[in-house]
């Protein structure tokens, strides 16, 4: 399952990158893409400590399609590592290197998934929890 795991990871935030810089196009099936393996009841927690369910993530994602279209948006994951399995679940942290421009941020987050044969890398997300890490959040 370590496999899956940063296969998912770094396939997830790969999607976000491209849909971010409208490399990909704003068609249902590439937003599915995007969205298809965040399962019911997903949560995200952002460095800003702000809560976002499953229903306004996706929203928030199918309208910041091109946000940062020439802008020189990267995403770079580091450090992927499952911490806990039980069942059907894994818990694991990861960083994201996140870039605009000349501007970087570095988030450590931790990812809850649960198994999922009919799912990209068999996974679905279903909790994100991301935090700054010292010296690397914005600085605006």
């Amino acid at each position: 399952m370590e496999e899956q795991f940063e296969n998912e990871v770094r396939a997830f935030h790969r999607y976000l990158a491209d849909w971010f810089t409208g490399a990909l196009p704003r068609t249902p099936d590439d937003y599915a893409n995007l969205t298809e393996t965040l399962a019911d009841g997903f949560v995200l927690i952002s460095p800003r400590g702000e809560l976002m369910e499953r229903e306004n993530m996706a929203g928030a994602l199918e309208s910041a399609h091109g946000a940062f279209a020439d802008k020189g948006f990267r995403v770079e994951i580091e450090n992927c590592r499952v911490r806990h399995r039980a069942g059907d679940q894994i818990l694991g942290t990861y960083e994201a290197r996140q870039s605009v421009g000349d501007d970087e941020e570095i988030r450590l987050c931790t990812a809850v998934f649960r198994g999922n044969d009919a799912a990209r890398n068999g996974l679905d997300w279903l909790h994100l929890h991301e935090t700054w890490l010292k010296g690397h959040a914005p600085k605006n």
